[in-house]
């Protein structure tokens, strides 16, 4: 990916970071956590828990490879990471609440490439890149054109259905986008902005074209839909790998509140035992 007028980059994801770091026959393990300052005025730090009263400035890493002597440790500010939109507002993902697992990852990225980067060189995940810059990518003609941000309409669309998406929803947008003379990433991004409208518009389109689809026959309340939606936006991989081990591989599998319940047993388990391991 080329962002702006610098050189290209290459975006990797934080899990095949760990696990190209966990291959690699020097790495027993590794630490991350965050760097807050306390309401007495002291530096601390924690594994991600911040008290009320408390203030996120950064986030540390630490690891000691097999045969060294003294641990490798990294510090960052936060400051430079929070991405912000054009508009300067910030954006869905690094919100307040969000910013200690954001500032995780980087630091986290940061300390995986630097012990166990392999011969491409360091690699960047998508936290540590600033949004506000203009997106380029090489087409076949080896040129470069802009591309638009969708991500936001994309983490609202995963909540509802599993990846990938249904094929009725990509032909909504297209059809949506000619109608409207725009093309199918600007109207994601208008759409995004008032989400709610243009999934009612969906649904009942959909409802109309097909009319033989099969609808879900969950009896999941809404307040159980919420809560595993949660733990996708949380941890997608975790998330996926909980469904699995209850038997279905996708949401619309969940059918009751017992199988729910289950789900999310299973996935927060996962979570514990991810967090014992690192």
């Amino acid at each position: 990916i080329k962002y702006s007028s610098e050189a290209a980059q290459i975006v990797e994801s934080i899990h095949h970071k760990r696990a190209k770091a966990m291959d690699n026959p020097t790495c027993e393990g590794w630490e991350k956590g965050i760097i807050i300052l306390d309401k007495d005025g002291n530096i601390k730090r924690s594994t991600g828990l911040i008290l009320e009263g408390e203030t996120l400035i950064g986030g540390w890493f630490k690891a000691t490879p097999k045969g060294w002597k003294v641990p490798y440790e990294l510090e960052i500010n936060i400051d430079g990471y929070i991405k912000k939109t054009k508009e300067g507002s910030t954006t869905a993902f690094w919100s307040k609440e969000k910013q200690p697992s954001q500032i995780m990852k980087v630091v986290e990225s940061q300390g995986l490439s630097a012990l166990w980067g392999n011969s491409t060189g360091a690699t960047y995940i998508e936290e540590e890149l600033q949004v506000d810059e203009v997106t380029m990518i090489s087409n076949e003609n080896g040129k470069y054109e802009q591309i638009q941000d969708t991500s936001k309409f994309n983490s609202l669309v995963c909540k509802l259905i599993d990846y990938p998406p249904d094929a009725t929803l990509d032909r909504f947008i297209y059809i949506t986008a000619k109608a409207n003379n725009t093309t199918s990433d600007e109207l994601k991004i208008t759409a995004s902005n008032d989400f709610e409208r243009f999934w009612s518009s969906f649904e009942k389109w959909k409802a109309k074209e097909y009319p033989n689809i099969n609808k879900s026959s969950s009896t999941l309340s809404e307040d159980t839909q919420k809560r595993i939606n949660d733990c996708f936006e949380l941890d997608a991989v975790a998330a996926k790998a909980a469904l699995i081990e209850i038997g279905t591989d996708s949401i619309s599998g969940i059918r009751d509140e017992k199988q729910a319940e289950k789900f999310l047993k299973t996935f927060n388990q996962m979570l514990d035992e991810e967090s014992k391991g690192e």
